[in-house]
């Protein structure tokens, strides 16, 4: 039987990846963004200084991709799932406000 413990350290020993190649980083799903998930982290990173709103980011996205069939609700399960992979966090517990998690180094599958 598999402890209680090491279940909850399950996906989090990852540790620090900025050494390994990026061919490797590429074949770990949790180190690697495509589609949608890579576009509001680019926008988010290279076209809002690493800090915006939620209505920042959509507007970005317009500007940048030419995205407009995605709503807010669509834009807030991507920015959730950047949140679960540690490379998007809250800023300062402001609602509908994200920055770049200073820990990331994603890697951008699309280019």
């Amino acid at each position: 039987m598999v402890s209680d413990d090491v279940l909850s350290k399950l996906g989090k020993r990852l540790g620090n990846i900025e050494n390994l190649p990026e061919a490797l980083k590429e074949e770990i799903p949790e180190f690697s963004l495509t589609g949608i998930d890579s576009q509001v982290y680019t926008v988010l990173k290279e076209d809002l200084e690493g800090l915006a709103t939620l209505s920042e980011i959509l507007i970005a996205l317009y500007n940048r991709y030419h995205i407009s069939d995605k709503t807010r609700v669509d834009i807030t399960k991507v920015i959730y799932r950047l949140m679960r992979k540690k490379v998007v966090e809250k800023f300062q517990n402001k609602k509908a406000v994200y920055a770049i998690s200073s820990s990331s180094d994603m890697t951008d599958s699309t280019e």
